[in-house]
């Protein structure tokens, strides 16, 4: 509780200055664009050049990977339960197999389980980043107005800031470079990553009774399906203690915030996707408390 009450402290925060005006919600596209620019990047560099490199780790992003098809393999059998319109159903089947790993998820295990519990995380996000790139983005472009292209995939994901973080630390870590100077600058810019995060997901709670019936579904299916998921990862692989805790929370996080930037590029349903993340945001810290 020590450590997981401020953390909801600062989502109300967040919430609370947007009420009284200090803050707007357009202002959140500032805070989006520090986090996945500079913040996680320089969070990913110091992780990954430190973290002891092991080949059992290879384990963490080949179970994210199978966890991630599956995801979707169940939004299109979900989709089809439900009867859902043609945009919201596209827009439903991009968001159900994506997670919000980089934001929420990094902060929280940083907060409750330290370096080791953020390493693991990371570790899983690594193939969450790639399928978001090569199969959501093009799915999404698919299902909306078509015409990508897998060169227009593999440019988008070398122009990510987030991947060359992964690449640059990686690289470090090999080569064995260390710097005091390096480390106390990346540790700077690290140590708003919670702050930040909370802020925006309250500047970006804004829920909508008249359309929450949908997107509940969507997030109960998604939690759920989640959850036993990562009981046959665990089973597999073997995973325990923090490891499968890793994977317990990454498994059942939100949609990724990125389903509402391709729902508005490829006309999809955006008020499903905008009225799910809403409310998934916030529903899932306190899912990850419990």
């Amino acid at each position: 509780l020590e450590k997981v009450l401020p953390i909801i402290l600062l989502f109300f925060i967040g919430f609370l200055l947007k009420k009284i005006g200090v803050l707007k919600k357009e202002d959140s596209s500032v805070f989006a664009h520090l986090i996945v620019n500079l913040i996680i990047p320089a969070l990913l560099i110091q992780i990954l050049s430190t973290i002891e490199l092991q080949f059992e780790l290879i384990y963490f992003p080949l179970a994210s990977m199978l966890i991630l098809i599956a995801l979707l393999i169940l939004g299109f059998i979900f989709a089809k339960i439900l009867r859902l319109k043609e945009k919201t159903k596209a827009a439903f089947v991009t968001a159900f197999p994506t997670i919000e790993g980089g934001t929420i998820g990094f902060a929280f295990m940083l907060a409750t389980f330290g370096e080791i519990g953020l390493s693991r995380i990371i570790l899983l996000d690594t193939s969450n980043i790639i399928f978001l790139f090569l199969v959501v983005y093009p799915l999404s472009y698919s299902m909306g107005k078509g015409g990508v292209t897998i060169k227009d995939s593999i440019r988008k994901i070398f122009t990510t800031p987030i991947v060359w973080g992964m690449i640059i630390g990686f690289l470090l870590n090999v080569i064995g470079f260390e710097n005091v100077f390096v480390s106390n600058v990346l540790s700077l810019i690290t140590g708003a990553l919670l702050l930040m995060v909370m802020i925006l997901l309250g500047l970006e709670f804004e829920p909508k009774i008249s359309s929450f019936k949908i997107p509940i579904y969507g997030i109960f299916l998604k939690t759920a399906a989640g959850l036993a998921l990562r009981l046959i990862a665990c089973a597999i692989f073997g995973f325990e203690g923090v490891d499968r805790a890793a994977v317990l929370i990454w498994a059942t996080l939100p949609a990724s915030i990125l389903c509402l930037v391709f729902a508005k590029e490829n006309k999809l349903d955006v008020e499903y996707t905008s009225s799910m993340l809403s409310i998934a945001l916030p529903t899932a810290i306190v899912f990850m408390v419990v």
